[in-house]
């Protein structure tokens, strides 16, 4: 099997060093590559070509959930293709839909010499694929703003998200969406969010679709109404430890198979895996076992939260 590693060039130089080293260290013996994108997309780009090939592969993705969204389009089209995951970035979120694997389970190469394959779904709008989260409202505009502070030097962890927060709540924070849900409920009203998550995390750690597994066949949604700003922040906390849910009354949520959301003709802006993307009268839908994704083996805890199958050939 060859190894490609797509390294994101816009993690930090001190990384992208070491994870080079760590690589010709652990795959001394094997037919390993390494590519640096170069341009925002870049990482399709490499995915696919790559992936064009036709021989027995494995593609990590070296950089946050952007990197992962690109090189999951990138590949998405080839069964043959391994999905492997560093979690170097910013956010990092998708990993944590594996609770019981810690960053560092996911960083230590070693880990996926046995590593285990499971396939998963996707999540779905146009000819886009999302393999963690869907999403309309405030967080969109958070995620216009934590793409231009990200690149501060003092902006790390989940700062940017912070900051992203406190600049969207100076303006409006709720829309008024129609909804269709599996295609016959419909429901209107004024929401701060609508997500729809395979994974459970997004936005740097808050946890909308905590339930959310990524292989059972089910989209995770979570329907979050306008509320004031006093209340936004009493429901923040709950937000990042995903207990919101239990707030009925301003929280709807469950799972579902596609929603669509109807903008009659105009176009909306979404957040795909913390990537902007615009579109009109949007249904995002579940594409079940779509990419086979390759987990690093270190603990077997992680059996119990998904259908787990074989070992990676």
């Amino acid at each position: 099997m060859k190894h490609v590693f797509i390294i994101n060039s816009q993690c930090s130089k001190r990384q992208q060093q070491k994870l080079k080293e760590d690589i010709q260290s652990t795959f001394a013996t094997e037919d390993y590559q390494i590519e640096y994108t170069t341009y925002k997309g870049h990482a399709k780009v490499l995915a696919s070509m790559h992936a064009q090939k036709m021989i027995p592969m494995r593609i990590y993705a070296c950089g946050g959930d952007g990197t992962v969204h690109e090189v999951v389009n990138g590949i998405l089209p080839y069964a043959h293709v391994q999905l492997g995951i560093l979690p170097i970035g910013t956010g990092n979120d998708f990993v944590k839909a594996f609770p019981a694997l810690t960053k560092h389970t996911f960083l230590t190469l070693q880990n996926y010499q046995q590593a285990h394959c499971i396939p998963v779904d996707v999540i779905m709008v146009d000819d886009q694929a999302s393999i963690n989260t869907v999403s309309a409202g405030l967080d969109v505009h958070v995620t216009y703003h934590v793409d231009k502070f990200k690149h501060l030097p003092f902006a790390y962890g989940s700062l940017p998200y912070y900051l992203g927060l406190l600049v969207s709540m100076a303006g409006k924070i709720w829309n008024n969406y129609a909804l269709k849900i599996d295609g016959n409920r419909e429901l209107t009203d004024d929401f701060l969010f609508v997500v729809v998550g395979n994974g459970r995390c997004y936005g740097g750690g808050y946890c909308p679709t905590p339930d959310a597994k990524v292989d059972d066949g089910w989209l995770d949604y979570s329907l979050i109404r306008k509320v004031s700003r006093r209340k936004i922040l009493l429901l923040s906390k709950k937000y990042k430890k995903g207990t919101h849910t239990a707030y009925s009354a301003w929280v709807q949520s469950g799972r579902l198979k596609s929603l669509q959301i109807l903008t009659n003709g105009l176009l909306i802006r979404l957040n795909l895996d913390g990537e902007l993307y615009e579109t009109s009268d949007p249904i995002i839908h579940i594409e079940e076992k779509k990419i086979l994704l390759a987990l690093p083996v270190e603990k077997k805890a992680y059996a119990h939260e998904t259908n787990r199958s074989a070992v990676c050939k």
